[in-house]
């Protein structure tokens, strides 16, 4: 059986971070973890597990791209607080 697909933005900030790990451990979704930097997000899935997506979430374009996925998926924020909202994770 497939797995739903998470797609996690601001995997790699504290918040983010602790969700991704957690989601990962439990191994019920494929968890994408998305950020701007990666380096960072490759270091991070390299250690917890899940992909890897670079994505600028004020990219509209990258957003959707990173949406069109062929099954089902939950999106969740890590951290930041949406459009113009100040992070406070690591990496911001």
């Amino acid at each position: 059986m497939t797995k739903p697909v998470v797609l996690l933005l601001g995997a790699t900030g504290l918040f983010g971070g602790l969700l991704a790990q957690r989601l990962i451990k439990q191994g019920r979704f494929d968890v994408v973890c998305a950020g701007r930097n990666e380096a960072t997000l490759e270091a991070f899935c390299t250690e917890h597990g899940g992909k890897t997506c670079v994505l600028d979430r004020e990219d509209d374009a990258a957003v959707r791209s990173a949406l069109d996925l062929d099954r089902p998926v939950g999106v969740g924020e890590g951290g930041g607080g949406g459009r113009g909202g100040g992070g406070g994770g690591p990496g911001r």
